[in-house]
């Protein structure tokens, strides 16, 4: 839980440069929120990760925060977009290479 209210703290604080980082951060704030029942929260965090261009999000990364908006979604009761979040992301990992990994790794 403290690296998770540690990541929050730091989420407007990262640089622009390391995106993948701060993907990860991301989503490890809407997961926080998540697990704190705050689904909303989590899905406005989920947005302003995904409202990069959508060439520029690492495919993990956008596999993660599709995953995490399924289960804010799941939460809020919307069943209909919470498919429609899981199944794109599972299209997306289709691709064969491991998909939920952390910024270093590769």
């Amino acid at each position: 839980m403290r690296h998770q209210l540690a990541a929050l703290d730091w989420a407007d604080k990262l640089p622009r440069r390391r995106l993948s980082a701060r993907l990860f951060r991301l989503g490890t704030i809407s997961d926080l929120y998540n697990a704190m029942g705050l689904p909303e929260s989590a899905l406005e965090t989920i947005d302003k990760a995904l409202a990069q261009s959508v060439e520029s999000i690492p495919l993990q990364n956008r596999i993660s925060l599709l995953d995490t908006r399924s289960a804010a979604l799941v939460k809020t009761g919307d069943f209909g977009a919470a498919e429609k979040s899981l199944t794109e992301a599972e299209e997306l990992a289709r691709g064969g290479s491991p998909v939920f990994t952390t910024p270093g790794q590769r």
